[in-house]
């Protein structure tokens, strides 16, 4: 880990207030699996099988209408970005504004950008947004195992809040989380 990154991340948790040990734990466990070390959507891929991915959220598509995007080539330039894959237009927009930087609209390549200058930072605003912080609060009150919150963590980052069962990929994203328990004890 660079010195930039571990300082964007020290920011990012301080920022959004992930600042108790099992909460920085679901943040990174999440984030470990959401960006399998790169740091765009499917950033492991050729940028062929890329753009073909990402034609799925091109407008007209349900996922594409439901992400905001509503020009031609939405899809690959609000690709998944950062180390949760903030992705659509609309999420785009309102991290622009928020944290006052319009070259994130405004780039050719928005997901590239993001990539670039805003990998921990568009995390921890899509983790904050999403009400994380509460819904695993609320989760340990109920008396859940962390295991079991890490799990709806996990459907939540797929956007499915109240999913049952093992969300998508689980093996691998329960992997990345007992790393991270391993890492940080």
């Amino acid at each position: 880990m660079t010195y930039k990154m571990a300082w964007d991340l020290n920011k990012t948790l301080y920022r959004y207030d992930i600042t108790s040990p099992d909460l920085i734990r679901f943040f990174l466990g999440g984030a470990a699996h959401e960006s399998r070390d790169a740091l765009t959507e499917a950033g492991w891929l050729s940028e062929a099988a890329v753009r073909n991915w990402c034609l799925r959220y091109e407008p007209g598509t349900s996922a594409g209408k439901r992400l905001g995007n509503t020009q031609p080539g939405d899809g690959y330039k609000f690709r998944g970005a950062g180390y949760i894959q903030l992705s659509g237009r609309s999420n785009f927009e309102r991290f622009s504004s928020e944290i006052g930087d319009p070259r994130i609209i405004s780039e050719v390549d928005s997901a590239g950008y993001v990539e670039i200058n805003y990998a921990w930072e568009a995390a921890g605003w899509w983790w904050d947004h999403n009400d994380m912080n509460n819904n695993i609060a609320r989760s340990q009150r109920q008396g859940l195992s962390n295991t079991a919150i890490f799990r709806q963590v996990s459907h939540g980052l797929l956007g499915n809040y109240y999913g049952t069962g093992e969300p998508a990929e689980w093996s691998d994203r329960l992997g990345r989380y007992d790393e991270v328990i391993r890492i940080m004890g």
